[in-house]
């Protein structure tokens, strides 16, 4: 599995954390929303500050490895964690693209 990470942004790209366990990924996710200052919603849901909210949801490894390859991005859209606001995922999206 892997959890989807995105902003409320029109156009944002798709982030992608994991490969991990569903059980993992649920506990990972439910983390990232208890953590102090933390604006991740599900993605059904809306965040308290849509302006810098983060959407997370679960994705098979499939669906994933697909949408990264589709996009061309290829690893540039893996995280290593969920960011807790738009500020965090601009932070790691930069370390990640800085990687490759």
């Amino acid at each position: 599995m892997y959890v989807k990470v995105d902003s409320y942004w029109q156009n944002s790209p798709d982030y992608f954390v994991g490969p991990m366990t569903k059980a993992e990924a649920q506990q990972m996710i439910a983390e990232a929303r208890a953590a102090t200052g933390s604006l991740v919603a599900l993605s059904s849901e809306l965040s308290s500050d849509v302006r810098n909210g983060i959407r997370v949801c679960l994705v098979t490894n499939k669906t994933a490895k697909r949408r990264i390859n589709l996009t061309g991005e290829g690893l540039y859209n893996i995280l290593e964690s969920i960011p807790l606001n738009t500020s965090e995922l601009n932070g790691m999206s930069d370390i990640a693209n800085d990687a490759f």
